[in-house]
């Protein structure tokens, strides 16, 4: 946890130096201004001149205005070095969450780490901006009060310090009782976040299917064991401002004392017993300000906690060093079995080789393993058994970008982001000249397409894809895959949900984009098949049946022709 903030607070070195200047000359400017009311005030008693009363008041009255604005600007350098430094830390984590395979997020529900990668990270600039502000500055003005203090008379001085000792004797040992219970707080409403994420994001299918009452009997769950987490951490939290409150009312009691005992044994003026009071209701604020910041400090130990947790998952894929070459790959899986975690395989013994150049066809029932193999073909995971090569390269000898930048993937479900149609096909990559872009446009007969927008590359594109039909977001998606110019391209089931019109315009398309690259084609429709040299049909894991298409069509007693001639569709 420490070095993480060191890793991130230390190159704001220079402004945490500013800030340590503006807060000493701070402190020093309130410590100062009692000492001139006090001047003040005896000066009054002795009916000191006019115009020297008048200088006193309006040094007091400059001292708390310049007082005031180097707090300001403590704030405002306090505020930049803390944000600088969390967003360091929000955009570092979110590409390291990106790093990670794709089993850390099926643990994972969107909902929550949106919380901890933007709410703990929030949260703990908020607390880095005051805590410096806040806590650095309040303590260095407890000290300084209890210098000035001594120089008044060692009585009060010692008076003060002991008070001071015993107030962070008394509320040291009720730090970080809190800590379990706000954590546990912090992981009910980060479940409560991904939860609400989920239903949100199913609101059609859970109406349409009458489980709205279901979600609803969710929700009120989440919410109740929220409360309770709530509610326990908030019976430890409150000790300390109780606490607090307590200590400042015997602390001004004290000042009244010993004020009136230095007055009454002439050890001090009547403006010097006015100062102790001043001090003391000074003091009250930063010992309340430390207070809340010590609140603060256990909610922030939290988030750096689970900040750290989260810096600390590993991949269970490993990066390799290897490239890939040529433009067409080939494909190979020798005796690939695969399971997620600890469940029943969903891959078993697979084994085929696809050629540089070819097209295989994939056809199964839902389940029978289909889109694990090209999660497999992309290293989101590792086979449990056996070997994925492409290129006639093991995938784990290859570096993860060099993989996936030659593999394009088109799937039912494109995702489309709330953006131009530059920034949708280039994914936001602004070194893709817009002549390249329309160069692919054209090579894939979209010209016409890109003409009918209003705006052209600059027509701005609603999130998912609102304002696009099926269609088109499927030209989205294939346009992002000719950019990249891939050696294999998996069609995931990217056409079932077109009608066959559209479906008719987009195969046009395919047929450019798979010119000349290799091909894994996933359908469910028998008639995609027409177009592919090689057919593995599959079943509960296993290769059912493999070879060339036109052998198979053939074949009397093989697979794809009794499903032609049944004319079935797979789902």
């Amino acid at each position: 946890m420490r070095r993480l903030l060191a890793r991130y607070l230390l190159p704001q070195w220079p402004r945490v130096t500013l800030l340590g200047v503006l807060s000493t000359a701070g402190i020093g400017l309130d410590v100062l201004n009692p000492q001139v009311m006090r001047r003040f005030v005896d000066g009054a008693l002795a009916a000191q001149a006019l115009p020297s009363l008048l200088n006193l008041g309006a040094l007091y009255l400059g001292i708390a205005i310049t007082s005031q604005l180097v707090s300001v600007a403590e704030a405002c350098v306090a505020e930049v070095a803390a944000w600088t430094a969390t967003n360091r830390i929000r955009a570092d984590l979110t590409a390291h969450l990106l790093r990670l395979d794709l089993a850390f997020f099926h643990e994972h529900p969107p909902g929550e780490l949106i919380d901890r990668v933007d709410g703990d990270v929030s949260r703990l600039a908020s607390f880095l901006s005051d805590m410096a502000v806040i806590v650095i500055g309040n303590v260095l003005l407890v000290a300084g009060i209890v210098i000035a203090l001594f120089l008044q008379d060692w009585l009060a001085g010692l008076a003060f310090a002991l008070f001071c000792l015993v107030t962070m004797l008394w509320l040291r040992p009720l730090v970080g009782r809190a800590l379990p219970r706000l954590t546990a707080r912090r992981q009910t409403e980060a479940d409560l976040l991904g939860f609400l994420e989920e239903r949100l994001g199913a609101t059609e299918d859970l109406r349409a299917n009458g489980a709205v009452a279901y979600a609803l009997t969710g929700l009120h769950e989440r919410q109740r064991v929220q409360f309770g987490a709530a509610r326990r951490a908030a019976r430890v939290t409150i000790l300390w401002p109780a606490s607090v409150q307590g200590l400042m009312g015997l602390g001004l009691a004290l000042a009244l004392a010993l004020g009136a005992f230095l007055y009454t044994n002439h050890r001090t003026t009547l403006g010097g017993a006015l100062v102790l009071v001043s001090y003391m209701q000074m003091l009250r604020a930063p010992l309340m300000g430390i207070t809340a910041q010590f609140q603060e400090f256990e909610e922030a130990v939290t988030c750096v906690r689970r900040i750290a947790a989260l810096f600390e998952e590993r991949s269970a894929i490993t990066d390799g060093a290897g490239d890939l070459l040529g433009t067409a790959l080939s494909v190979e899986f020798a005796d690939v079995s695969f399971a997620y975690g600890d469940a029943e395989e969903v891959l078993r013994s697979l084994s085929f080789r696809l050629e540089p150049g070819e097209r295989l066809g994939v056809v199964g029932l839902t389940g029978s393993g289909k889109t694990t193999l090209t999660r497999l073909l992309f290293r989101f995971y590792d086979p449990t058994r056996g070997c994925v090569r492409l290129g006639g390269t093991d995938l784990g000898s290859l570096r993860l970008n060099a993989l996936r930048r030659r593999i394009g993937l088109v799937t039912q479900d494109v995702q489309v982001f709330h953006a131009t149609v530059r920034d949708n096909v280039t994914f936001f990559n602004s070194s893709i000249p817009d002549q390249r872009i329309l160069d692919a446009l054209r090579d894939l007969s979209l010209s016409a397409w890109l003409e009918s927008l209003p705006d052209g590359l600059d027509t701005v594109i609603g999130t998912g894809g609102r304002g696009l039909s099926a269609g088109e977001a499927q030209l989205l998606a294939f346009t992002r895959v000719f950019l990249r110019d891939p050696g294999l391209v998996v069609l995931d089931e990217a056409t079932s949900r077109l009608d066959p019109l559209t479906e008719g315009l987009v195969e046009a398309t395919t047929e450019r984009l798979l010119a000349g690259r290799t091909a894994v084609i996933i359908a469910h429709r028998l008639q995609t098949m027409s177009r592919v040299d090689r057919v593995l049909i599959m079943a509960e894991g296993r290769a059912l049946e493999f070879g060339a298409r036109t052998d198979l069509e053939a074949d009397p007693a093989s697979e794809l022709r009794r499903l032609l001639a049944a004319g079935e569709v797979l789902t």
